[in-house]
């Protein structure tokens, strides 16, 4: 788990990490397993970043996109719990999904989180469900650009009037702001942030939180 992408001052960042409140213990061993494991998660200063865009927006149905074992999930679901609310999260490793629903009910999150089984885009594509909040954390894994614009359209229909959608990793380790950097993961990423840039009635601001936050929100009608 990546602490430190280089992106912002270090100092900082520790300081940041070193000032955040006790967190639960199951939580911690999610952190732990990710580690071992070599499972790439989002960590705690910005799960509770997320906690708290979800628990202040009042967001009572959660859509995550790429839910792995759950880490995320779990912090967004404390946020759904506050509003007696749910998340629903896309994997498609049914032992990434089982493992991420042990840790649910282990943090008592077994009512509020569960697992929509299968390949994102072919979920995507069916749903009719519509969400308060939506966290993307795919993109890094998406084959280039028509990928991540038809992520973000997919995902721009599921989401509520009011509604705000975070996307992970948003500055490939500072890779968009370099004009030379024409990588397939940087591509998709471009591409991705000039959907949603350019998407009617959002307004979007990108964060440079650990790899970058991409923030949209789908103006009240």
């Amino acid at each position: 788990m990546p602490l430190f992408f280089g992106l912002t001052d270090q100092a900082v960042e520790q300081y940041l990490y070193a000032s955040l409140p006790a967190r639960p213990a199951v939580l911690q061993e999610m952190e732990a397993h990710a580690d071992r494991a070599q499972v790439p998660i989002i960590g705690p200063l910005e799960g509770r970043f997320l906690y708290v865009l979800a628990l202040s927006s009042r967001a009572r149905d959660i859509l995550e996109v790429g839910t792995a074992t759950g880490y995320s999930a779990a912090w967004l679901g404390l946020a759904a719990q506050a509003w007696g609310g749910r998340v629903v999260g896309l994997e498609r490793d049914p032992q990434r999904a089982a493992l991420a629903e042990t840790f649910w009910r282990r943090a008592g999150l077994g009512d509020t989180c569960r697992i929509q089984p299968g390949d994102a885009f072919t979920v995507l594509r069916g749903m009719v469900d519509t969400f308060d909040f939506i966290f993307n954390d795919i993109l890094t894994s998406l084959a280039g650009p028509e990928q991540a614009e038809e992520l973000a359209s997919l995902c721009l229909a599921r989401l509520r009037p009011g509604g705000l959608m975070v996307a992970d990793n948003a500055l490939r380790h500072g890779g968009v702001a370099d004009p030379a950097n024409r990588t397939p993961g940087v591509a998709a990423m471009r591409a991705y942030l000039a959907r949603v840039e350019a998407a009617p009635g959002c307004e979007t601001v990108i964060v440079p939180l650990r790899d970058g936050l991409a923030l949209t929100v789908r103006r009240p009608q």
